[in-house]
């Protein structure tokens, strides 16, 4: 073997590598692999999409004025636990940013907020002081429950929003057990009751009728199919106010 053959040989002998050594450079890094992969991207797209359309929903969705309104007469706090569901249900359907005004009412009416929805957990505390009957404590001194009162003093609640700017849609949820006569209490109108209904509507409004029953459900179902304008209005029965309730607020997210 001549000089220039060893030479060769040794050559190759200095380059060549392990063969395992060959393989894991080869061997592309499992990081390589994670980036590179179509499926990576296809799910990290499909994350970015799932965090995206619920924020992009709680943007663009319009905000309401809500009026929650539960008959605290003795008669109605008999079983707390219907107006105890309606207000519960009421505040599941708030969204931050909306306005709650929460009014009970028997004999007379009270506001007991009426203010901007921050988070919508912390308002069950006016369910909790109705199963408790810490506002019927100030209700119902006297005998009587009146409706007519109550619009009187929802229609002022609205008009006072509109004058502070707040041009939200309306929706009115109110638990009505009975609509009892007592001393100097406005007589139960239907026609000045509509009136009133009316205008609340007239306001971007929906209203529901929660649980009356009987003759005080019948005249109100007359009253409704009398008068066209109270196309907004549900009259529903206990069993049925989750979907009245859903119904209403979703509608005046779209007035």
């Amino acid at each position: 073997m001549n000089h220039r053959q060893l030479r060769h040989l040794r050559d190759r002998g200095l380059n060549r590598q392990p063969r395992n050594q060959t393989k894991a450079l080869r061997r592309p890094s499992k990081d390589h692999n994670f980036w590179t992969s179509p499926w990576t991207y296809f799910g990290l797209t499909f994350a970015l999409i799932a965090i995206a359309i619920p924020i992009h929903s709680e943007m663009t969705t319009k905000r309401a004025i809500v009026i929650l309104s539960l008959d605290s007469s003795a008669s109605a706090i008999a079983d707390v636990s219907v107006g105890e569901n309606v207000c519960r249900n009421t505040i599941q359907r708030l969204r931050s940013g909306d306005t709650f005004v929460n009014i009970p009412y028997a004999e007379t009416t009270e506001i007991t907020r009426n203010s901007k929805v921050g988070s919508p957990t912390t308002l069950f505390l006016h369910c909790d002081e109705y199963r408790n009957k810490k506002i019927a404590g100030r209700l119902g001194k006297s005998q009587g429950t009146s409706p007519m009162l109550l619009f009187d003093r929802i229609n002022n609640s609205i008009s006072a929003q509109r004058k502070q700017g707040n041009n939200d849609a309306v929706v009115v949820l109110s638990y009505l057990q009975a609509a009892e006569p007592g001393p100097n209490l406005p007589p139960l109108n239907f026609d000045l009751l509509a009136d009133k209904i009316a205008a609340v509507q007239k306001q971007r409004g929906s209203v529901v009728l929660i649980g009356p029953t009987g003759d005080l459900r019948q005249q109100l179902d007359e009253m409704n199919a009398k008068r066209s304008e109270l196309k907004n209005l549900q009259i529903c029965t206990v069993a049925e106010q989750d979907k009245c309730i859903r119904e209403a607020v979703d509608l005046a997210r779209q007035l």
